[in-house]
């Protein structure tokens, strides 16, 4: 949260005497599912905690359909019923007319301006290990993705496929708790005396393109 940020858009230019209203903002670069939050110098006397607040408070081009909350008397946050499409940009304004007395005519609106980041993610510790240290004929290969933002682990298991010699095998997919880090599994590799090799591939844009194929 803050007063401003980048984008691929020049940032609308906010008055220093909304400090007088505002302390601050939802702005710049924010995942998904992120929420609007506005935090105020001074108690709005219609806020009540844990109440919806005017619908008609805030405006987003484009329209984000969502509610908004009152945190405390002097905190309002706005959740959109979806998340937000990444790379998106979103402009918008808060009208503090509707909150406070006698604003002037300069402050009436509180300048909005934040964009979805970008989805991507980075391929890590990709590695071929035994199940044991007896049982060699037998191996597996395990490693991590780490996404730009929050995903739906339903979107990450289609992202990888693993054959060995043609014959596909089976990945196994863990989810971090943060929704951005996921482990992966390739079951039951065949270790022999002929030589064999592991294929893993990717299949998504968000994979630099150095990484989508690897060969164990």
């Amino acid at each position: 949260m803050v007063s401003c940020g980048d984008s691929s858009k020049t940032p609308p230019k906010v008055d220093p005497a909304i400090t007088e209203y505002v302390s601050a903002f939802t702005a710049g670069i924010v995942s998904s599912e992120a929420k609007i939050r506005v935090i105020f110098n001074k108690n709005v006397l219609s806020a009540k905690p844990s109440e919806t607040a005017d619908k008609n408070l805030f405006d987003f081009s484009p329209n984000i359909d969502g509610q908004a909350i009152w945190v405390d008397s002097r905190t309002l946050e706005f959740t959109p019923e979806e998340p937000m499409k990444n790379g998106k940009l979103f402009e918008g304004n808060l009208d503090l007319t509707k909150l406070f007395s006698n604003v002037p005519s300069e402050l009436e609106e509180l300048p909005l301006h934040f964009q979805i980041i970008n989805q991507g993610a980075s391929v890590l510790n990709t590695r071929a290990q035994s199940y044991s240290n007896t049982e060699l004929e037998w191996n597996k290969v395990s490693g991590s993705i780490l996404m730009n933002d929050v995903a739906d682990i339903s979107e990450i298991e289609e992202l990888l496929s693993a054959k060995q010699d043609g014959e596909r095998l089976k990945v196994s997919w863990v989810q971090g708790a943060d929704r951005k880090r996921f482990s992966f599994t390739v079951d039951s590799v065949s270790r022999s005396n002929t030589a064999s090799q592991v294929n893993l591939k990717w299949k998504s844009d968000w994979i630099n393109e150095q990484d989508k194929v690897t060969s164990l």
